[in-house]
Order: structure tokens, then C-alpha cells, then sequence
């Protein structure tokens, strides 16, 4: 008896201890923008006026980040099985089970959730709920997803090719040649899809290359060395973090020209647009650079964790409290 009193306290005293680790609360009346740094496991949450930083000790690794609402963030890490869904305004998450390896994923334009799987080469649509709606396999191991309005275009990791899958049904419709260690890249308004990458074994990617998506061809490239992987359009202007140089460039959407470029911090790789400011994450540098666009020029760099390795930009609501 004596055993069975003692064993029902020692679980009570666990259960009360087993709670959620407190993080601060991020209002959603403002805009911020987070800098995952995957060394220490933090995120340095930037006011987008004030810069003023709060900043969260997440309990799990994690190596990306998919805003799926002003107030959820996903973090995925390729080995653990789970994703974990963080409500900003809370601290407080929740978990989806997503199977392991999977790397990267896209929030559609219709707010469906596709996440690439590279242990299974499996493309996953899931809704905001976290439940699995379909899955397929493509042929090669999946790296960058992106979507217009009727299809997904899936570059590899380990081959040159891009599949090319319904966005509904996710059946395979063909596949375009490409480039080798294709990676960050966005599509026009035109049906091109600019691609950048790392480049394979010892060839180091140097260019962009343009796919015509209509005729499922290559049909220009612009030199922008070295490994260009990062990509933001606005006003007919697409700017290009190239990480291997420490280059941003402002190019011409339409003529393709390169109009300015600027040096940045060291080992660049990923921006974000707020305002008219990219913020962009210096890895080894552990800060994250503003470069004032209209200028185009360093303004402010801001400290943040170890290992900043994606920046999100998160627009606060109008009469939120």
C-alpha cells in the first residue's frame, strides 16, 4: 500500500514538472521578422519599427520554418519524425506528425502545405489541421518546391531535372532539364522560373538560370557568381543573394541586366523583404544586415543567434491587440 501511495505521488510530482518551456509572447499587433539560428536553437524575433528583439530558446532542433498564418510557424528537422507547430501570440506549440527527412516544403497560394521528403523522395500535401491528404513519389531525391496556378515544380537535390506535378492531385506531368544542385528560385509572372543553386561536387554554380516553363526549355542565364540561392522580386526588379560572394544584386526582371550590386555579410543565406528593406542573414557573421533598398545600401546590423540560417518576415494585423 504504502508502494502504490508513494508511486501515485512520484507521478503526480512529474506530471506537474513535465511542463511546456515559457516563451514570450509575440504580440500579433506587430510586425517582426525572425531569424532562425539553428546553432543555438533560438529564434531573434525583430520588431519591423522599433528593432527591438525578443527572442525564443526553442526545446528541439530544427533546420527551417514555414509560416502557415500571422500566428503559426512550423519548424521542421529533417530527423525527427514530428513537426512543431508554435502559436507566436502564446509560446505554446503543438505537434504534427510528418515522418522523417523532410528538408524544405511550400505554403500554396491556396493554403495547402506541401512538404519534399528526402528519405522516401516523397512529395506530402498536408492541410492547416496537419492532416496527410495525398503523397506521391517523384523519381529523385526532392529539394525546392514552387507552384503557379495549376502545377508544382519540384527541383532535385542529387539530379538535373524538375518534376512537374498537378497541384491537386499531385500526378506527374513531366519534367524539365536542369541544371545540377538546382535550389532557391521563385516564377514570374510570365511562366519563367529563375533558379539558382550550389553547384555539384566541384563545379561551382556562377549563374541563373531561366526556365520558360510554357515550352519547358532553358532559354537564358545571367551571370551572378558565386552560388546564387536566394531570390525576392518587387517592382520589376529581382534581387539575388548570392552566398558563395557575399553579393547582393538588383537585376532587371524583364531585360535581365544587372543594375547594382552590393557586398554584404559574411556567408549570406536568406533574405527577407519588409518595407522597402531586405533583411538579410549573415550565418558566420551571427547578425542579420538591413539594406535600404532605395539606396541600396547597409543601413544596420542587428546581433542574433548562432547559426541564422532563415529570416521570415510576419506582418502584423491591423487592430490586434
Amino acid at each position: 500500500m504504502k508502494r502504490l501511495v508513494f508511486g501515485t505521488i512520484l507521478l503526480l510530482l512529474m506530471v506537474s514538472c513535465s511542463t511546456e518551456p515559457s516563451l514570450p509572447k509575440i504580440p500579433l499587433s506587430k510586425s517582426v521578422i525572425a531569424s532562425l539560428n539553428i546553432y543555438d536553437q533560438s529564434i531573434t524575433f525583430i520588431d519591423g519599427d522599433t528593432k527591438e528583439k525578443m527572442i525564443w530558446e526553442v526545446p528541439h532542433p530544427f533546420k527551417n520554418g514555414i509560416l502557415l498564418s500571422n500566428d503559426k510557424l512550423l519548424l521542421l528537422n529533417k530527423e525527427s519524425a514530428k513537426g512543431y507547430v508554435y502559436q507566436l501570440s502564446t509560446g505554446k506549440s503543438k505537434e504534427w506528425e510528418i515522418g522523417e527527412g523532410i528538408e524544405t516544403g511550400l505554403l500554396s497560394s491556396e493554403k495547402i502545405l506541401y512538404l519534399a521528403d528526402q528519405q522516401t523522395n516523397k512529395i506530402k500535401m498536408f492541410n492547416l489541421d496537419g492532416n496527410l491528404l495525398k503523397e506521391t513519389t517523384v523519381e529523385h531525391t526532392p529539394f525546392a518546391i514552387f507552384e503557379d496556378q495549376h502545377h508544382l515544380y519540384v527541383s532535385y537535390l542529387d539530379h538535373p531535372g524538375i518534376a512537374i506535378l498537378s497541384i491537386d492531385q499531385l500526378e506527374m506531368e513531366g519534367t524539365i532539364p536542369s541544371h545540377d544542385g538546382a535550389a532557391g528560385g521563385f516564377i514570374t509572372e510570365n511562366q519563367e522560373l529563375w533558379l539558382g543553386g550550389h553547384g555539384s561536387g566541384v563545379h561551382i554554380q556562377e549563374n541563373i538560370y531561366i526556365y520558360d516553363l510554357k515550352n519547358k526549355q532553358l532559354t537564358a542565364t545571367v551571370h551572378a557568381p558565386l552560388m546564387p540561392i536566394d531570390f525576392i522580386t518587387k517592382d520589376g526588379k529581382v534581387y539575388v543573394l548570392s552566398h558563395g560572394s557575399n553579393i547582393l544584386r538588383e537585376i532587371d526582371s524583364t531585360s535581365h541586366q544587372i543594375l547594382r550590386s552590393v557586398e554584404v555579410g559574411a556567408n549570406p543565406f536568406s533574405m527577407t523583404l519588409y518595407n522597402n528593406y531586405l533583411y538579410i542573414s549573415n550565418y558566420d557573421a551571427n547578425e542579420v544586415e538591413i539594406i535600404d533598398l532605395h539606396r541600396f545600401k547597409q543601413i544596420e546590423t542587428i546581433p542574433v543567434g548562432d547559426g541564422p540560417l532563415q529570416l521570415i518576415a510576419r506582418e502584423g494585423t491591423a487592430n490586434a491587440k
